[in-house]
This record gives structure tokens, sequence and C-alpha cells, in this order.
């Protein structure tokens, strides 16, 4: 709606994972390092934690996406209840031909063996499985019993587990103390600071196709992280909102107003959080109205307290 009338050939904000908008800052940096030295070392558990919004997902499919050729990855999605369902899910994933009656073993040996053959080709197996926090802990412990059921041959694959931070209390289970020993790396995905999202409102912006004077003022962009505590999603969804705003007044910048208005229409984020910004706003108001009556001197004194 509002992409031609800021110059955009597209929406900058979108939801969905859009891998030329991915932004290599904030922690993304340190986990990607991580993710590629871990998997270039033995096969191992490797583990990426963040609250709801931080960017496990996309980080999850530009690991999967930068994969070499000599890499097999398989995408896990679905938040296993069990250990049944985790290999039919795996065996679906392999194109493997099973029937509702298999076993449990029986499927294991199947995957096993459709895995090990992937392996003897050279291949380096990744195994990503993304909401992790929700599958069973009997569907984790599998995963390790799968991957470690030949001892002479060793680990079979890689796994990052991808999940929110509540995975953590998860691997306490003390069913799954020998998975959390095989864990080599784990990293929490953190909230972005007011400099990085700056540069990523900006970085989508200019993938998007903007070109000029930065579409955003400063208090609109100081409102906007203290709304989203720098959580990514919640980023996009308000600044999506806040240039709908602005194009309605039919202005060519998103000022404090319409990102408040934004904040104001969004369930997730508080609408409290954007009052030390409009405070100061009014404040500084007040302030250069006094300075035209009482002087330079009352000004000064005024702004001691912003």
């Amino acid at each position: 709606m509002y992409a031609d009338y800021f110059g955009l050939n597209e929406e900058p904000f979108q939801l969905q994972v859009d891998e030329k908008f991915f932004l290599n800052a904030n922690n993304f940096s340190e986990a990607r390092s991580l993710l590629y030295l871990g998997i270039s070392e033995a096969d191992c558990f490797l583990k990426i934690t963040g609250e709801v919004g931080t960017g496990k997902t996309f980080l999850c499919h530009k690991l999967r996406s930068t994969l070499g050729s000599h890499f097999f990855s398989l995408y896990v999605n679905c938040p296993c209840s069990d250990e049944m369902e985790l290999f039919f899910h795996l065996a679906k994933l392999l194109k493997i031909r099973t029937k509702r009656t298999d076993t449990k073993f029986k499927l294991m040996d199947i995957i096993f063996e459709k895995l090990k053959s992937i392996k003897q080709e050279n291949k380096k197996i990744v195994l990503l499985i993304d909401e992790a926090q929700a599958m069973d802990e009997a569907a984790l412990e599998a995963l390790r019993l799968l991957n470690y059921r030949d001892s002479q041959l060793g680990a079979l694959f890689h796994v990052v587990l991808f999940g929110q931070t509540e995975l953590d209390w998860k691997l306490a289970h003390p069913l799954l103390r020998a998975l959390s020993q095989r864990i080599l790396f784990s990293l929490e995905l953190r909230p972005m600071s007011f400099s990085v999202l700056k540069k990523y409102v900006n970085h989508r912006l200019s993938v998007a196709g903007y070109q000029g004077e930065p579409l955003l003022t400063p208090p609109a962009l100081w409102a906007l992280f203290y709304a989203t505590k720098g959580v990514p999603r919640l980023i996009n969804v308000v600044c999506h909102k806040a240039l709908l705003m602005a194009y309605r007044d039919q202005k060519k910048k998103v000022a404090l107003k319409h990102m408040v208005q934004a904040v104001r229409n969004t369930q997730s984020v508080a609408v409290s959080s954007v009052r030390p910004i409009l405070g100061a706003q009014v404040f500084t108001h007040i302030a250069l109205v006094a300075s035209s009556i009482l002087g330079v001197t009352l000004l000064g004194l005024m702004f001691k307290f912003i």
C-alpha cells in the first residue's frame, strides 16, 4: 500500500523469512561463527536459544541456505510429542516408505541405515530442529540414541537445536543428562541495542529500495526501541504500522506521533514503554516556549532534567 509512496520496491518489514533482509549484526555474527565451527568439528549437538521473536528461525534458515554441497541437511519444525512421531517425521523427510504398524525399533533401524548411506557418500549430515523447546523429552533423547546407535561408527550427524529459553529448563531434565553433555556450543540470541536497531531498520529499508534521508525521525526510533525492547519481530510489526500511519497522513517521514499510534495498535508491546520519550518531547517544547519569555539561562536549566 505504502511502497510506491515512499519509493520502495516492496514492503521492508514483512514477517516471513526473506534472507535478503538478513543483517549480520547484534550477536548473530557470533552465533553463525559458533554454528559453522561446530558443524565443522566432530558430529555433536549445538544449541541456540532466545526469547520469542529474536530471530532463531531466521538464523536457522540462513545457516541451512549457506551450507555447502558436502552437507546434507534436514529441517525439522514439527514439535514431536514422542519418539514415534519424531521417527515418522524423519522418515518422511528422508522419503522412506513406512507403515503405521512399524515399531519404534524398526523405524530407528531404517532411518539409521538411510543416514549411514548418506554419510558414506562423504556428506556431513545436519539436523536443524526448530522450536525444540516444544519437543517431548523422550523425542529429544531418541535423537541422541539414533545418533550414537553404532558405538564403533561414532556420531552419525550434527544436531542444531533452536528454541525458546524454556529449552534450557527442558534439557535440565534427568532423562536428558547424556544429551546435555553432548552439547558442544550454546548461545542465547539477545535483543538489539539502540544502535543495532537503527542499523537494522535502515538496512531493511535500503534492501527494499529506499533512497534518501532517514525515513524515521530520531524520536520515532527511540520510541520504537523502548516499545519493542529491541526484539526483531516486534520491530517489524511496529515499523510496518508506523509507515502506514505516515502514509495515511501523507507525510514523507515517520514522526514520533506515527510511532506512538503504531504502538497503541500493537497488542504485544506496552504503550507505557514510550512514555519516557513522550515526556521528554513535551518537556522540550515547554522549555523552548519558556526560553522565549525568560531567556536562554532557563532553557539550559530545564534541559538538565530531560
